[in-house]
C-alpha cells in the first residue's frame, strides 16, 4: 500500500515538473528569438502537455489501486471483528452465569465506536455479576471516566 500511495503522490508532481519545464523551453524560446510564431513555441508546449498527461496516466490508475486496497482492509477488518465478536457472543452464551465475555464484549465495542454493542454487553455484563467494583467500572466506561 505505501508503494501505490508514494506513486499516486509522485506522479502527478513529475507531470508537474515537466509541465513547468516545456513552459520554461517554450519561454527561453521566445526571448531568444527575433520573431515569435507557433513553431518556436510549440516543441515546449507540447513537452509540457506530454508530461502533465503522463503524469496523470500513472496517477489515475494508483490512485484507483490505492482505493480498492484500503476499501478491502477496511471491509476485512470489520468481518473479523465481527467474527470475534461472534465467538465471544458464543462463548457468552454457552456460559449464561459468566459476565467475563460480556465485559470484553463491552472493551471492544468501546474501541471500535459500536455504541449499541457497548451497551447490550454493558446490560447483560451487569445481570450476570455480583461485583459492584466490576458494574462501577462499567458504568465509568459507559459514562466515559474509568476508575483506576
Amino acid at each position: 500500500l505505501i508503494w501505490v500511495s508514494s506513486v499516486t503522490t509522485i506522479a502527478p508532481l513529475l507531470g508537474f515538473l515537466g509541465t513547468v519545464s516545456g513552459m520554461i523551453n517554450a519561454f527561453e524560446a521566445i526571448a531568444a528569438s527575433e520573431q515569435v510564431n507557433a513553431k518556436l513555441v510549440a516543441s515546449g508546449i507540447s513537452e509540457a502537455l506530454i508530461t502533465t498527461a503522463s503524469g496523470m496516466i500513472v496517477a489515475i490508475p494508483a490512485i484507483a489501486i490505492a482505493q480498492d486496497l484500503v476499501r478491502d482492509r477496511a471491509l476485512n477488518g470489520a468481518r473479523q471483528f465481527d467474527d470475534f465478536n461472534a465467538v465471544l457472543q458464543a462463548c457468552a452464551e454457552s456460559q449464561p452465569d459468566n459476565p467475563w465475555p460480556y465485559y470484553v464484549l463491552c472493551l471492544c465495542g468501546s474501541q471500535t465506536g459500536r455504541s449499541e454493542w457497548v451497551a447490550l454487553a454493558a446490560d447483560e455484563f451487569k445481570k450476570r455479576s455480583d461485583d459492584p467494583e466490576w458494574v462501577a467500572r462499567i458504568d465509568a466506561m459507559l459514562g466515559g471516566n474509568a476508575p483506576e
